[in-house]
């Protein structure tokens, strides 16, 4: 690594010295030198003005978007992802059954589920009584409709755009 007036020319981050740090162990002529240059250079920047775009600028992008083509799904990658999942479904269906007694314990499932919403319920209606004491009542209501609103506009973007390919 070259070395410019006892400095290395490349900040080696692995010595984690901040820029103040590394300004302040400079020697004063060099410090003074830095802030000259850095200040001319503020000053030939700022005299630069930016282009303004064309006028039809936006127009064009317009156009461009509007002729760009999305790309369409091939019908082999719809296949494949049709017999994945169907596969996953068969083997879900086969690790159920292949339990000697599974097909015995889907009542004693559906009593665990129904037992399991009842609690969930009783849960709700302790949560609500608990909003209810506590005054926060507007800001619950405040706050499942600002979720379902924000909700809303992110399934408006999720909904899936069926493009035709070319053929």
């Amino acid at each position: 690594m070259k070395e410019t007036w006892g400095f290395p020319q490349t900040v080696d981050a692995t010595r984690d010295l901040s820029m103040e740090e590394f300004y302040n162990r400079m020697p004063r002529d060099l410090r003074a030198i830095v802030l000259e240059e850095h200040r001319l250079l503020e000053h030939r920047l700022m005299q630069l003005e930016d282009p303004s775009p064309p006028a039809d600028f936006t127009a064009m992008v317009m156009r461009r978007i509007g002729e760009a083509r999305t790309r369409a799904i091939p019908v082999s990658e719809i296949a494949t992802a049709l017999g994945v999942e169907l596969g996953a479904l068969a083997a879900a269906v086969l690790a159920l059954l292949s339990n000697g007694n599974a097909a015995l314990m889907a009542g004693v499932w559906a009593g665990a589920i129904v037992i399991a919403l009842k609690a969930a319920l009783v849960g709700v209606g302790v949560l609500s009584s608990m909003i209810v004491d506590a005054g926060t009542l507007p800001v619950a209501i405040a706050l499942v409709v600002t979720s379902g609103v924000a909700l809303l506009g992110v399934r408006r973007y999720a909904t899936p755009v069926i493009v035709e390919a070319d053929q």
